[in-house]
């Protein structure tokens, strides 16, 4: 059996006709959008706090199931959901691997990186991917190949070291885990900060708080480019300000004459990563 448990349901905006979480159920033979789903397979609405969906009786071995799930008539619905399997072997829903731990560190010339597994199945092994931050977005490529140790479902330990990481930066990991059918997973991402101890970047924001405006400095920069953007804290873009060569630093003017007394957030953005914090206009 597949249970489905609903619990701290709260809906807005009553309707006549009723209240509650509305669950629906699709069956496709492959991954498909949404607007290819069509009719579902099993529909329950109404749904109140404890109330349970079991679906055993409408879901089939070697298909795909979507679940949606909005508030009945419309209604926005804050909800928590709980699966459960009850029965079975067990092993139908095992995870191709069970992570225990990913973890890394710097030791000066290379960045080692470490990771262990509690079981696997069906594991060919595990792509390391780095990344350094852009500014528009963070992408991964993978550095390494490390094929699978574990031995039936047993778990295993893991290692490699990097010696092409990006020093006086921020370097950033991740486990791209692939299956002997070739499907991927995606496991969390880790940093490792290689700045400290190397002629460090250094980032000041002065005065603060401020008034009119204030100077945002860069002292040993490792990139040929920064940028400033100031937000509110909502996260809407207030500035954007392009450092600029001044002797040994980078630096930017940023007027604040005309923003409301209050917190404001900031970055300050290159190739080699992000420093970001707060500004006070007084």
């Amino acid at each position: 059996e597949v249970n489905l448990a609903l619990d701290n349901i709260s809906c807005q905006n009553e309707d006549a006709s009723g209240s509650g979480i509305q669950f629906v159920l699709y069956e496709q033979s492959s991954c498909q959008s949404g607007a290819g789903w069509g009719a579902p397979v099993y529909c329950a609405d109404k749904l109140l706090n404890g109330d349970q969906v079991n679906v055993k009786d409408y879901i089939s071995p070697g298909m795909d199931y979507y679940i949606m799930i909005d508030g009945f008539t419309g209604q926005h619905c804050n909800f928590d959901i709980t699966m459960s399997i009850v029965g079975g072997t067990g092993g139908d829903c095992l995870l191709p691997i069970e992570l225990l731990s990913f973890e890394g560190a710097d030791k000066g010339d290379y960045n080692a990186l470490f990771w262990e597994t509690a079981s696997e199945k069906d594991n060919k092994g595990f792509h390391l991917q780095r990344s350094l931050p852009s500014s528009n977005n963070q992408r991964f490529e993978d550095i390494a190949f490390i094929p699978s140790n574990a031995g039936n479902s047993l778990g295993a330990t893991y290692d490699f070291n990097d010696f092409s990481f990006t020093d006086g930066a921020i370097n950033y990991y991740r486990l791209k885990q692939e299956d002997l059918d070739g499907t991927l997973h995606y496991h969390k991402i880790i940093a490792i900060d290689n700045r400290s101890g190397r002629d460090a970047e250094i980032y000041t924001i002065k005065p603060n708080p401020a008034s009119d405006f204030f100077m945002v400095e860069v002292m040993n920069p490792k990139a040929s480019e920064y940028r400033l953007e100031l937000f509110d804290l909502s996260g809407k873009l207030l500035a954007s300000e392009v450092l600029v060569q001044d002797g040994e630093i980078l630096n930017a003017r940023v007027d604040i004459e005309s923003l409301a007394q209050g917190v404001y957030t900031y970055r300050v953005i290159s190739d080699f990563g992000f420093e970001s914090g707060k500004v006070v206009k007084r």
